[in-house]
Formats: structure tokens, C-alpha cells, sequence
């Protein structure tokens, strides 16, 4: 799976437990730990990079990070 493909999964079943349940909501920290064990090895030199920022990006940026990365 592709790390594109990754953040599609996740968000997508992220949305649809929010809306079997609200208070089952997922947040972006618990959405993003998610995509990084996800992802295959090949995809870990990405995730050194998130994981050695300072700050931690928002999910939208996380996102936005990856799309430049590929």
C-alpha cells in the first residue's frame, strides 16, 4: 500500500467509526501513530523524518508532507 493509500484507509475508517459512534471519535495524534505503523518498511525513512520534527505536524500537514516526499 502506497502512503497515499495509507492516509485514505485510515481517515476513511476513522470517519466511518465517528459516525457509527460520536464519542468513538479517533483525533489526529491516534490517526497519524496509525498511518506510520502502517506503513511497509520501504516508507520508514518518511517516518524518521515526521518522528524527528520538533514539532509535530497536523494531520493535514502530515499529509501535505508526504504528497512532497513522493
Amino acid at each position: 500500500m502506497t502512503i497515499p493509500q495509507c492516509f485514505n484507509k485510515v481517515k476513511s475508517t476513522c470517519h466511518e467509526i465517528f459516525k457509527l459512534e460520536l464519542e468513538a471519535a479517533i483525533g489526529e495524534t491516534r490517526m497519524k501513530r496509525i498511518i506510520i505503523h502502517d506503513l511497509k518498511p520501504k516508507y520508514w525513512s518518511f517516518v524518521a523524518i515526521v518522528q524527528g520534527s520538533h514539532t509535530q505536524p497536523s494531520l493535514v500537514d502530515f499529509e501535505n508532507l508526504q504528497i512532497k516526499k513522493i
